[in-house]
């Protein structure tokens, strides 16, 4: 057996002290071990924007990571989604779960993480969890340097009127000092409008760098032409444009974030993580505001569905999950689907989107009063519902035949605002009842 020289040289004073000696030795010896199963920290490639090292002999406990440059967010590649239960990362006082993304790279081997987008650049961070030696992590590592000001406003950036499109932050603005997108774009005729959540929660409040980072972290990370989404929305209402159309149209260049059937498609990303939390009021009016605007544009009708490759009952307002194995866009944007494609319906009326019927506004000073479809039989109805402003269909309304007119009582709902929906052959028929 090899012996070092400095034990070589003092074996008489071991043999002496043997019993506290042996001690040391041996957890000099576990550290040594310890160390080791921590894995070489081994860089893969480094550009000026991107690092990516890997790490082998897993994770026990706490490791140290400082690779060559500054970096502005990160995201590690897993084996599995398993390997994901215990795994944190550590950014000065900031401690931050990964998990795995909600928008999986198709082709690619293993699980790619949420990003982790930080306050500011960072030269080092530290990995906590328990990974098995057999295991590899791939630590992704970006830098987006951050911009002087801010780009884009707030609620100011949007117009008054749904009807017009909004104003949304420009690529040439956000990323600056990026690099471009290269590639040949494709073009859709939208027919879906598919809502998306960024799922990363840690509160950064500079949203023009949280999209900076996502397009380095699609580009670099995922490897996609560019990023995902046709649209990202802030917290604050901002609307920043997303993929880069070249000469084409914003809203209907093909994306790449509906589980590889983008066709037909308009993705748009609410910054954040809606798992649990709610988002903003200024978010989903934006939110609201773009998809009225685009609906009218292509004269969809935000109640209905169609087939489409991903689900044969899509929605034409739809989130993430109804195409894909995921929970995006979150449990609280999700459940305020309903209430929005009603808010979109509602919006195309006040825009004058008549189709074949006629546009109704009925406004109540009393709940006595009835509400009458004018010059319509029941027997021409295929259906007839009332919701209410949440998207839940009311049960248990009276209905009646008054003359030529059907009409419905109200007397049993609580003031608030619901919408009448009735079809008559390939007619829609739309009212809107403002009951006080």
């Amino acid at each position: 057996m090899f012996l070092p020289y400095e034990i070589r040289t003092n074996l008489p004073i071991i043999k002496e002290n043997s019993r506290g000696i042996l001690l040391t030795l041996l957890l000099l010896l576990l550290c040594g071990m310890l160390k080791a199963q921590q894995g070489a920290f081994l860089r893969e490639k480094k550009t000026e924007h991107y690092q990516r090292y890997r790490i082998e002999g897993g994770l026990q406990g706490v490791k140290e990571l400082q690779p060559e440059s500054r970096f502005t967010s990160l995201a590690v590649t897993l084996e599995s989604e398993q390997d994901f239960r215990s795994l944190y990362c550590v950014a000065g006082e900031d401690t931050l779960k990964i998990e795995p993304a909600v928008h999986q790279p198709e082709g690619k081997e293993g699980l790619i993480s949420n990003l982790l987008v930080f306050k500011e650049p960072q030269e080092n961070i530290r990995l906590l969890g328990e990974l098995a030696v057999e295991k590899t992590i791939t630590v992704h590592f970006f830098y987006a340097a951050p911009m002087s000001g801010k780009a884009g406003g707030k609620s100011e950036r949007r117009l008054a009127s749904p009807c017009d499109e909004p104003v949304a932050v420009p690529q040439s603005v956000w990323r600056k000092g990026l690099p471009d997108p290269d590639y040949t774009r494709s073009f859709n005729r939208v027919e879906h409008l598919i809502v998306h959540h960024s799922a990363a929660g840690n509160g950064t409040a500079n949203y023009t760098e949280e999209v900076r980072n996502y397009y380095l972290y699609h580009t670099q990370g995922n490897g996609w032409s560019d990023i995902g989404y046709n649209y990202l929305i802030a917290p604050d209402g901002t609307l920043y444009a997303g993929r880069d159309p070249g000469e084409g149209e914003q809203d209907n260049v093909t994306g790449a974030h509906f589980c590889g059937q983008n066709r037909e498609t308009m993705g748009v990303c609410l910054i954040g993580d809606y798992t649990r939390r709610e988002p903003t009021a200024a978010a989903m009016l934006q939110l609201e505001h773009l998809l009225s605007w685009k609906s009218l544009k292509e004269q969809l009708d935000p109640l209905a569905v169609s087939p489409h490759p991903a689900n044969q009952n899509l929605g034409v307002i739809a989130g993430h999950r109804d195409g894909c194995a995921t929970s995006c866009p979150g449990d609280q944007v999700y459940r305020r689907l309903p209430e929005l494609r009603l808010a979109v319906s509602a919006n195309l009326i006040a825009c004058g989107e008549k189709g074949e019927q006629e546009e109704v506004w009925v406004y109540f000073a009393s709940r006595e009063q009835e509400v009458c479809l004018a010059g319509v039989e029941g027997k021409e109805l295929s259906s007839f519902q009332v919701y209410n402003v949440q998207g839940k269909r009311i049960s248990g309304v009276p209905e009646r035949l008054k003359s030529d007119d059907y009409c419905v009582k109200m007397d049993r709902l609580s003031p608030g605002v619901y919408f009448v929906y009735a079809e008559r052959g390939k007619e829609i028929i739309r009212q809107k009842i403002l009951l006080f």
